[in-house]
């Protein structure tokens, strides 16, 4: 068995620790990392960069408006506007 490196990277929006699952110039995905086991409940989201600005999809701001509200999804949004994709810089 050989070693692998692992890189995930987090940020935090309104106390809740959020991980970033895929991403390009274009799209991030994230999902929550508090995980429960039960699947159904657990939230995986995507932003994507429409006209310079990142926005939300329409799945994941329902999703977000029912469990968190919608002052997350501004603030998630906020995050990502103002911090754009993850870099390996």
């Amino acid at each position: 068995m050989i070693y692998k490196k692992h890189i995930e990277y987090h940020f935090e929006v309104d106390e809740e620790i959020w991980a970033v699952t895929g991403f390009n110039e274009t799209s991030i995905s994230f999902e929550e990392t508090r995980k429960n086991g039960q699947e159904d409940t657990h939230l995986y989201g995507e932003a994507m960069l429409k006209d310079g600005k990142w926005v939300l999809d329409h799945h994941t701001k329902c999703m977000l408006n029912e469990y968190w509200g919608h002052r997350t999804i501004t603030n998630i949004e906020a995050f990502f506007n103002e911090h754009g994709p993850p870099t390996d810089e």
